[in-house]
């Protein structure tokens, strides 16, 4: 929706010359007109976070707006 923003999730299906091919893998909260499971296409330089889970490793790089979510949670409630 023109001029309105907000910070989404989206599972990745393909790059190319610049351009991420995916889903929205959230329901959005600001943009009405989209909804989870959408195909959406996200030029790299507006992606601000990223996420790669690699299972058979049991690791995960980048999140770091879900790391700094979960440990400014941790501070105000330390056993959950």
């Amino acid at each position: 929706e023109e001029g309105e923003h907000e910070h989404m999730w989206m599972t990745p299906k393909s790059y190319r010359n610049g351009v991420f091919y995916g889903v929205l893998a959230n329901e959005p909260e600001v943009l009405k007109r989209s909804k989870i499971g959408d195909t959406v296409e996200v030029k790299r330089e507006v992606v601000e976070d990223w996420m790669v889970l690699d299972s058979t490793l049991n690791s995960v790089e980048g999140g770091y707006s879900v790391r700094a979510v979960d440990e400014r949670a941790s501070r105000y409630n330390p056993n959950p």
